[in-house]
């Protein structure tokens, strides 16, 4: 038997789906600054430039992780510009990486 509340909750969930797939046949425009940005890069390597960047963003993130774990035992020997340019490369690659995955299954943002 089903409660009210799960009713209204199944209810309300099938909403959602029908109005995020109403939304998902519409044309989105992209701005110039974006578009010339893409334009240097050949759209059939986006998947292939994703991947590297996703995987050099992962292992940054691991390193970075690792160094911090490994800095509990002698935090005296912590060094800020090591942990914040890795940081800011696990980073940059990472959003990268995410942007050419979207740009390449083609959901612009």
């Amino acid at each position: 038997p089903f409660s009210t509340r799960r009713c209204s909750a199944l209810l309300f969930s099938a909403h959602a789906l029908r109005t995020a797939m109403a939304f998902s046949a519409e044309t989105v425009q992209i701005t110039p600054a974006t578009r010339a940005f893409m334009s240097k890069i050949h759209p059939e390597i986006y998947n292939n430039l994703a991947a590297l960047l996703l995987f050099i963003g992962s292992l940054a993130a691991f390193h970075f992780l690792y160094y911090e774990l490994s800095m509990l035992k002698k935090p005296q020997e912590r060094r800020l510009l090591h942990q914040l340019s890795v940081a800011l490369l696990a980073s940059i690659c990472l959003g990268f990486g995410a942007f050419f995955l979207l740009a390449w299954a083609g959901v612009y943002v």
